[in-house]
């Protein structure tokens, strides 16, 4: 009890040294506060982008397809969604979920021709307007079009109106050379293993922040691409839901209902489709420990030191 009493009396009679131990710890925390804060906004805007703009939240796809679709990708296909469909649509957890059509094509123009991904989508699902930290610009940059997390530039989204409408990548348009308003042929496989082409016009061109998806696919209606495929079919159902954290019971939910009704289907959630953002994280993690341990030696350096200063002071005028 004595230490005890002198150390206390020693934080009111050595108030600077004092005054500097605590600032050492406040210092300590609001860093480590910040430097948390700013890992999970980063971890937020990566989720955000990959599930809004490539994989959403989960995807129901034929067992095999997400192992062996770059095989044979008309092999896994769903041929009737439509009852799967409608149950998803009706959970109140689902934001949106749509079919998805996802193949390999070739664009061309009068002078060159080149080979890129084709993905489609119901445009009316899609369009569903969110809030977007670009949505108070759109009257200072006209050309801009929100559509979730993917910004269409210098021209109009998909839509049903326009069937043979689409949006083209900004890097596969700067590659190609194909601007908006152009007429462009896109070259396909169809499920019975034939070739179909249709002539389309480009709408508009979009950016999704991943340069590898910008730089290779374009995305059109899906009513167009059962058109170019000569197939109803579709590869996957892509699911959004109001809230990520719910990813495991809908997951469980759905994968209770395949078993149930005996169904040739798999479920993925966006953890297991984003291989990237799980490396990305992962790497993050090991950084922060790093950090975290820094900024916690730095105030228990400096009670260490004080404390033996103190510890001195006691011993020497008890001796």
């Amino acid at each position: 009890m004595l230490i005890l009493r002198l150390a206390f009396r020693n934080i009111f009679r050595h108030s600077f040294r004092s005054l500097i131990t605590l600032s050492s710890i406040i210092v300590g925390c609001c860093v480590y506060i910040f430097v948390s804060g700013y890992f999970e906004d980063t971890y937020a805007a990566m989720r955000e982008s990959y599930t809004e703009c490539h994989t959403g939240m989960l995807q129901v796809a034929r067992k095999g397809y997400f192992e062996k679709n770059q095989e044979d990708p008309f092999k896994y296909m769903i041929d009737d969604p439509a009852d799967l469909l409608t149950l998803i649509r009706s959970w109140p957890e689902i934001k949106r979920a749509t079919p998805r059509i996802k193949v390999s094509a070739l664009i061309s123009t009068r002078s060159n021709s080149t080979p890129c991904g084709l993905e489609a989508m119901e445009p009316v699902q899609e369009m569903k307007a969110v809030k977007s930290r670009w949505a108070e610009k759109i009257e200072i940059y006209r050309d801009l079009i929100i559509t979730d997390a993917i910004i269409n530039k210098g021209g109009r989204p998909l839509s049903n109106d326009s069937p043979y409408g689409i949006l083209i990548g900004q890097g596969l348009a700067q590659a190609t050379g194909i601007g908006v308003g152009d007429a462009v042929t896109v070259l396909g496989v169809t499920k019975s293993g034939g070739l179909n082409a249709l002539d389309l016009n480009v709408q508009g061109t979009f950016g999704t922040g991943s340069k590898v998806y910008d730089d290779f696919f374009m995305r059109m209606p899906i009513q167009t691409a059962h058109e170019l495929i000569d197939s109803a079919s579709i590869h996957y159902l892509f699911i959004l839901l109001h809230k990520i954290d719910e990813t495991p019971i809908i997951k469980a939910r759905l994968l209770q209902y395949i078993a149930l009704n005996n169904l040739d289907l798999e479920v993925r959630d966006w953890r297991e489709l984003n291989s990237f953002y799980t490396r990305t994280e992962d790497l993050f993690n090991r950084i922060f420990f790093v950090l975290k341990l820094i900024i916690s030696l730095i105030p228990i350096i400096i009670l260490s030191k004080y404390s033996c200063s103190i510890l001195f002071s006691i011993g020497s005028s008890t001796s």
